[in-house]
């Protein structure tokens, strides 16, 4: 292609585009479409990106706070923290029965000695207190610290001294003159199979097994027994057998 040629070709094609269309000239371009403001939307990504990543006050405010006296143990009756309630320590517990023996035995506290759910709750009370002062530790759960509390089923305590004979002592209590139930649907009340079914609950899985293995391996370490309270509070203890039969009266743990 001579010269010429060559630049008629070139300013020809300074019009066309890649497709072989013709451009448009500027003086034939539309005018710009008018785009719709983003300001708003943009302000709001960014509120929110703030108060996810950056903003650590509000980050802050929609996060628990810590609470010092939460443990394991988890929350229950006790001491109040933003709506929770940190379970009692053993030591709280007794501290809190002590003194409801205390309130109901000087009169400070009434004590319906006709309701049955208040003799109840008395005899459990005197039972752990008179073991403690013989060296056993309520290991199951549920401890009564209040003469009006709800109750509970099972045993009323199962108890450890690794200085007792037995070491490990699971309890009923009664009050006054009365007996232990003869028909239950697991048989007479503090028989073997009557205990075991309600260790589980009592003492949780763990510490169950435990029991029930030493009591194959050590049977004279694992004991039974009726435990009488008196009307004037005093506190005897009846050995059981197997069946929840008598056999020792008055023992001495």
């Amino acid at each position: 292609m001579r010269q010429g040629n060559f630049e008629r070709s070139m300013e020809q094609n300074s019009d066309i585009g890649f497709s072989g269309k013709n451009r448009l000239r500027d003086s034939e371009r539309p005018s710009e479409m008018e785009l719709p403001s983003l300001e708003g939307v943009h302000e709001s990504q960014a509120e929110q990106a703030d108060w996810r990543y950056d903003d650590s006050e509000r980050v802050t405010e929609e996060l628990p706070q810590i609470d010092e006296d939460y443990d394991a143990g988890g929350y229950s009756e006790g001491k109040e923290d933003s709506g929770r309630i940190r379970e009692m320590s053993y030591e709280e517990k007794v501290a809190k029965q002590e003194k409801e023996l205390s309130d109901v035995e000087s009169g400070v506290k009434p004590f319906d000695r006709d309701n049955t759910h208040e003799v109840g709750n008395y005899g459990e009370m005197k039972a752990d207190q008179d073991l403690r002062g013989r060296g056993y530790e309520r290991i199951s759960k549920d401890m009564v610290t209040d003469i009006d509390e709800s109750g509970h089923r099972g045993t009323d305590g199962v108890y450890f001294n690794p200085n007792g004979h037995p070491q490990y002592l699971v309890g009923d209590a009664k009050y006054g003159s009365a007996s232990l139930n003869l028909n239950t649907k697991d048989g007479k009340q503090m028989s073997e199979n009557w205990i075991d079914q309600r260790l589980d609950k009592d003492l949780g899985k763990e510490k169950a097994d435990e029991l029930r293995m030493e009591k194959i391996l050590n049977p004279d370490n694992v004991g039974a027994c009726v435990i009488h309270v008196q009307e004037d509070g005093k506190v005897t203890y009846d050995r059981l057998d197997d069946a929840a039969n008598v056999i020792e009266k008055d023992v001495k743990f």
